[in-house]
């Protein structure tokens, strides 16, 4: 594969592809072979007897699909039944996860730590009984309207900061450090100590209005996860509504 598509395929043109690189035959091969395991395991060790994805990991791996999506719980063997699962969408993330090692010393905080710091989106899932009480979500005072042609101000901006910044420091905040993205890198950008919140037990009142995953650890406990509603999530990221001026 020549260079310049080999830089498209991972997005940037300008990329100057190292002499060394195993890249170009690597995607060749991937357009040419109807297979996986045609490809030599020198440049791909997915579907090779010899990868390392076949020896024993300390991490147990549990697909669950649910009506909406399908998650990753991970769960570090030898870690406390009251510590939390690792609740994944992305499978790339949950290879990265085995590849770095993280978890082997049966702790799941280090797997904690690295995500956030990486801003991978995830959830801590907190095992709790099967009759556990959900609370509605809160609601929370959105950033406004404003009237049609508004044009935004410093002030504006100015509030902005001030209330995504308070919001983030109470105790539904620290959700936002599992979004990933720029919800969580704002999130990180605000909480200096991020790692630590991040660790931490949920508040209960945060956790029961989350989301509760159809997946049991031991038949006697289900996953809950905490999460933001649509109106903390904007503002977060500065959301307010403009009117067209229409009907």
């Amino acid at each position: 594969m020549q260079d310049k598509a080999c830089g498209w395929t991972l997005g940037d043109e300008t990329w100057s592809v190292p002499p060394e690189s195993g890249l170009p035959a690597l995607f060749q091969h991937i357009l040419d072979a109807n297979d996986l395991k045609a490809i030599p395991a020198n440049l791909m060790d997915i579907a090779s007897s010899n990868s390392d994805l076949d020896n024993e990991w300390n991490i147990k791996i549990k697909v669950l699909r649910l009506p909406d999506r399908v998650l990753f719980e991970l769960f570090p063997h030898g870690s406390h039944s009251s510590s939390p699962s690792i609740l994944l969408e992305s499978a790339a993330a949950v290879l990265q996860v085995l590849r770095s090692g993280w978890g082997n010393n049966s702790d799941v905080e280090t797997i904690i730590r690295n995500l956030v710091n990486l801003g991978v989106a995830f959830f801590p899932g907190w095992p709790r009984p099967l009759d556990y009480t959900p609370l509605p979500p809160p609601i929370q005072p959105t950033l406004g309207r404003r009237h049609a042609g508004y044009t935004p101000t410093l002030v504006d901006f100015g509030v902005y900061v001030e209330r995504r910044n308070s919001f983030l420091r109470s105790p539904r905040g620290r959700v936002a450090l599992f979004y990933g993205g720029i919800v969580g890198r704002l999130a990180r950008l605000v909480l200096t100590d991020f790692e630590d919140l991040a660790c931490y037990d949920p508040y209960e009142d945060v956790l029961k209005s989350g989301v509760r995953v159809e997946g049991t650890r031991d038949g006697e406990t289900v996953l809950w996860h905490e999460t933001l509603t649509e109106d903390e999530v904007g503002i977060i990221c500065g959301v307010y509504a403009v009117e067209t001026g229409m009907f």
